[in-house]
């Protein structure tokens, strides 16, 4: 019916039948029965949606895991959740999440309890070092041992992570009850289909490519388990044993750089384009400002109160291990001598111990910051330069296999000599002594610029800057007697490096006979300066044969020949000074390298090769079968 009909209707003759009111009642009814079905299918559909759900769009997200972990993030996360914790409030994840926190505490506990029974600096530094590579071992092995040639083979990742909608992020496949596949994108998992040999043309392919993926990870996850007791000790030692000379370094860089701040601090200019040593210099002075030497407020009390004894008692323990103090004694007693009146000191008196007490503290100030830098180079910077200059010179020599294995366990110079000779009369019959000969020369050149740079302050700056430092100091005349006995130390040190560096010139008697090279690579010791080199008369003999032990150009030539020229009484006090300038013998350093390197090369066997190396094959056996049982067709049917 339509408004067409109704306009019909209406143009009938009176009294005949219309049909107009039946159609609107049925029109009306027509839309009351639209009404009601469209209210039962609403039903119906509400019904259906609750008994048969639509997945919901993901609300998580993929992220890739990260291999070092951040430490304030993880931090101030475990203390959030340790907090929950101790009100009640938490889940099973972030709970567990706190064992990796204690760990962490764990580690640097033992490691500061094992740096606080360390001497030096590089020790104290490795147990820190130990505890990082051990933390770093328990992610290392999992996530690039394991995990990245597993993904490379079977195109999964058991790094792979996921972010919550509450923002935790957790590992996808930790666990195979529950994996967020949604969360996966169809490429990543047809990428490990075409890997893991899934046929194209089966039932449920995603399905199966999710089972076969559950199957790695869990594998993988199941031999890090079983292997990390192993895995953490083995890359943990590898790991700390490369960072080693690295480390070494570092300090030794970081201790001359400190050294220098307090020469500068001193009023020594080193001339550093460190800006960090200007800034050291600075906050040392003003510090010293602040805190007030706290001896001289005792000093003050015990002018006021204490007698002579007392005073002397204080400044013996003050200035004991510096040369200062007998010069200082002496002072002071002259000074209460004439400044004591009514059994009490003037107040003249007491100034005046004062200002000598402060000059005395000046010129230790500058020993001690000279001193010190004096051990930050020529001691400890030296040791490390040294030791790594004669683990290279053994191979530059060609040390190697049973030939070291005897250096190494030689126990006598004479032979360790005799192994020596035999080397070098070797590397000239190969006629490649020339170029042994530069090789050794370059390796020297790093350690004897390190010990130039160290005497341009120790003996060149420090000297320039003595008469203005002490000008007014009441003991300047003393100071200059202590500071040329520290200047003598630092030149026989460094005369010392010098003798012990220079050794290239020995390539050059390959022609002689072993014996005599072997006598040439001892050089002298206690009984040659008393017996052989004194018996010698002939002064041009005995210069001739040390420009062969030590080079024509050695300073140790004039030392030898001004001791020669000493009488008895002389020679009995600078004998053990002469064997300082002579330096340290090739026999010394290459039986002490030989020793060093087959130690480390047991060590190295055993942990390295046989343990670790063990431990990758079995690894990658593990690795194989996860993968060829993830792989298997056998049990899949095709359409």
């Amino acid at each position: 019916m339509d408004n067409i009909t109704l306009k019909k209707s209406y143009n009938k003759p009176i009294g005949a039948k219309t049909p107009g009111f039946s159609s609107y009642d049925n029109i009306f009814k027509d839309f009351q029965s639209s009404l009601d079905s469209k209210k039962n299918h609403s039903k119906h559909d509400k019904n259906h949606r609750l008994k048969y759900p639509n997945p919901e769009k993901p609300k998580g997200q993929l992220v890739q895991g990260s291999l070092f972990l951040n430490p304030v993030k993880e931090v101030s996360q475990a203390v959030k959740t340790f907090s929950n914790a101790v009100r009640g409030r938490g889940d099973d994840y972030s709970l567990g999440k706190l064992n990796d926190a204690a760990i962490f505490l764990g580690a640097a506990s033992i490691a500061t309890m094992l740096a606080s029974a360390q001497k030096s600096a590089h020790g104290k530094s490795m147990e820190f070092i130990g505890a990082a590579t051990f933390l770093g071992a328990m992610t290392i092995w999992p996530r690039l041992i394991i995990g990245k040639p597993l993904e490379a083979i079977t195109g999964v990742d058991i790094g792979l992570e996921y972010k919550t909608a509450d923002g935790k992020q957790k590992p996808f496949f930790r666990d195979p009850q529950y994996i967020p596949w949604d969360l996966m994108d169809k490429k990543t998992m047809e990428k490990a289909g075409k890997k893991l040999n899934v046929p194209e043309n089966i039932e449920d392919r995603e399905e199966e490519i999710k089972k076969r993926m559950t199957k790695v990870a869990t594998g993988a996850n199941t031999w890090w388990m079983l292997s990390a007791g192993f895995s953490t000790p083995f890359l943990s030692s590898l790991a700390a044993d490369k960072l080693r000379n690295p480390v070494e370094k570092i300090i030794d860089n970081t201790r001359v750089e400190i050294a220098k701040a307090k020469l500068e601090a001193a009023g020594i200019e080193t001339d550093s384009r460190n800006p960090f040593v200007k800034i050291g210099a600075s906050l040392i002075n003003t510090f010293s400002k602040i805190f007030k030497d706290p001896g001289k407020r005792k000093l003050s009390r015990l002018l006021e109160t204490a007698g002579s004894e007392k005073i002397n008692d204080f400044l013996i323990e003050r200035f004991r291990d510096s040369d200062i103090c007998e010069p200082l004694l002496r002072r002071v007693e002259t000074i209460i001598e004439d400044g004591t009146k009514g059994g009490k000191l003037t107040e003249k008196a007491k100034k005046s111990i004062e200002k000598v007490y402060d000059d005395a503290g000046q010129i230790v100030k500058v020993e001690r910051t000279w001193k010190n830098y004096f051990n930050a180079t020529l001691k400890q910077r030296w040791g490390n330069d040294r030791k790594r200059f004669i683990q290279k010179l053994l191979g530059t020599l060609g040390f190697k296999g049973e030939e070291l294995d005897r250096l190494a366990s030689s126990r006598n110079s004479i032979s360790i000599s005799d192994l020596i000779a035999e080397k070098i009369k070797e590397i000239h019959s190969g006629g490649t002594s020339s170029e042994t000969a530069r090789e050794i020369e370059r390796l020297a050149e790093k350690p004897l610029r390190n010990v130039k740079q160290s005497n341009t302050l120790l003996l060149g700056r420090f000297a320039g800057g003595f008469g203005r430092i002490f000008s007014s100091n009441t003991f300047a005349q003393e100071a200059g007697q202590i500071f040329s006995m520290l200047k003598g130390k630092a030149k026989d040190k460094s005369a010392s490096i010098e003798t012990s560096l220079k050794i290239s010139h020995l390539l050059k008697h390959g022609k002689e006979e072993v014996d005599e090279i072997a006598r040439l690579v001892r050089r002298l010791d206690d009984n040659d300066v008393w017996n052989r080199l004194t018996k010698m008369e002939d002064l041009a003999e005995i210069i001739k044969d040390l420009k062969k032990m030590f080079g024509s150009k050695s300073p140790a030539i004039r030392k030898v020949v001004d001791f020669l020229k000493m009488d008895d009484l002389e020679k009995n006090r600078s004998s053990s000074r002469l064997i300082r300038w002579l330096g340290e013998t090739p026999v010394n350093m290459l039986q002490n390298a030989a020793k060093d390197k087959k130690s480390y090369s047991n060590w190295f066997k055993k942990v390295g090769i046989k343990g670790f190396g063990l431990l990758l094959l079995t690894t990658s056996a593990t690795l194989g079968l996860i993968t060829l049982n993830a792989s298997r067709n056998n049990k899949v049917k095709g359409n």
